[in-house]
């Protein structure tokens, strides 16, 4: 006989900002979008994957804050549906972004039905 536990929606919670903030972390040490100092590394379930700390780099900082603040709030009162991390090509003069070059998508459900999308481009799916 298996025994079946249950998870409580705090449990939920923090599981999910784990791996958003996992997610997130991994995307930008993969990309290299922060210097290496930006990052730790962190053991999750026994798996070694790097995690973003600020470091002092303005940018990380304010990811940081966007997910912890923003992100995060939103999710524990219920209201995000949808969070786009997306990353663009070198800016134009002027600072307009010029090229969609990934997209992760991550959506939400509050009564068991959260998913993650990843999609390499705005068109493509993975």
């Amino acid at each position: 006989a298996q025994k079946q536990s249950t998870v409580t929606q705090t449990q939920s919670l923090t599981l999910v900002k784990n791996m958003l903030r996992t997610s997130i972390s991994s995307v930008c040490y993969s990309r290299n979008l922060f210097p290496s100092e930006c990052f730790t590394d962190t053991n999750i379930s026994g798996v070694n994957v790097k995690k973003i700390a600020t470091a002092g780099n303005k940018e990380a900082k304010l990811l940081i804050d966007w997910l912890e603040t923003g992100v995060f709030d939103a999710l524990h009162r219920k209201y995000l549906e949808t969070v786009l991390f997306e990353i663009f090509g070198e800016a134009e003069a002027g600072g307009k972004l010029t090229k969609l070059l990934e997209c992760y998508s991550f959506s939400f459900g509050y009564d068991g039905d959260t998913t993650f999308t990843f999609c390499k481009d705005k068109d493509t799916k993975m």
